[in-house]
């Protein structure tokens, strides 16, 4: 699974480069502006608890649809992740694994909706202020035992873009989400322990920066950056072998490299 997990990153990687040389550009028209994009991200994280600790990399796949005018704007954003995953002090009661290091197939996925006041009131160099919805998930292979988690977020974000030239973007954005609903999710074998809800302490900070160079040659690249902590759940879980325990405090954090491009013309 190892290598077939590498072959993707390489190939995906290799298409990241790829897609920096196509077209890509906003498109405003009568101060009602769109932009689309489409990339391919290299990710990499940790997951850390005072149980274990796992290094995670791989490639993933984005999408954003966006839409402003002076007064307010929407953006949509999701994003795919396969990830390879290895894990360090794994011999513990809620994994019950029987190697202390282990490597595994993962996946990532994350999606938020971002509603805002458009505070410069322009469409040249918007600046957003608004209320964001997110749902985020961590998913490991059952047979380890690491529980999956899933997060639903309640939150408030900024963004905006600033012309460096005629034909060059900065683009900026940060937001706090607070965990609204939160729960881990285990193996089959563990039956009617297999979900728990975790405690209220849920929390992500999420940033970005990017460059978007449209008209001449329509690329984009964004480094974003994401912090969640999720709390210890709420109940205890019996294992497949019959011990029983609380998952801890976990701390998640990912970084991705993105790169793409946009195709609002083809719409």
């Amino acid at each position: 699974m190892g290598k077939f997990i590498n072959r993707i990153c390489f190939t995906l990687c290799f298409a990241l480069f790829y897609l920096c040389s196509l077209r890509a550009e906003y498109s405003c028209d009568g101060g009602k502006c769109s932009d689309y994009k489409l990339g391919l991200s290299a990710l990499a994280g940790v997951h850390s608890t005072a149980l274990h600790s796992a290094s995670m990399q791989g490639v993933g796949i984005n999408a954003l649809f966006s839409q402003y005018n002076p007064h307010y704007g929407f953006a949509f954003n999701f994003t795919f992740g396969i990830l390879h995953s290895r894990f360090k002090n794994a011999k513990n009661a809620i994994i019950a694994y029987d190697k202390d290091t282990f490597s595994t197939s993962s996946g990532y996925v994350q999606t938020n909706v971002f509603f805002a006041k458009n505070l410069k009131n322009n469409v040249y160099n918007p600046f957003f202020m608004g209320v964001l919805l997110g749902w985020e998930g961590v998913y490991f292979d059952e047979k380890y035992g690491v529980p999956n988690s899933v997060l639903l977020t309640l939150g408030l974000g900024l963004s905006g873009s600033y012309m460096l030239s005629h034909n060059l973007a900065f683009e900026y954005g940060a937001s706090y989400n607070y965990g609204v609903y939160a729960k881990h999710s285990y193996p089959i074998s563990y039956l009617a322990d297999r979900y728990t809800l975790l405690k209220p302490n849920n929390h992500q900070v999420r940033l970005f920066l990017g460059i978007h160079k449209n008209k001449t040659y329509g690329v984009f690249a964004k480094a974003h950056l994401s912090l969640t902590h999720l709390d210890s759940a709420r109940n205890a879980i019996t294992n497949r072998y019959g011990s029983v325990s609380i998952y801890p405090q976990s701390m998640q954090v990912m970084f991705g490299l993105e790169c793409g491009f946009g195709f609002n013309q083809w719409l």
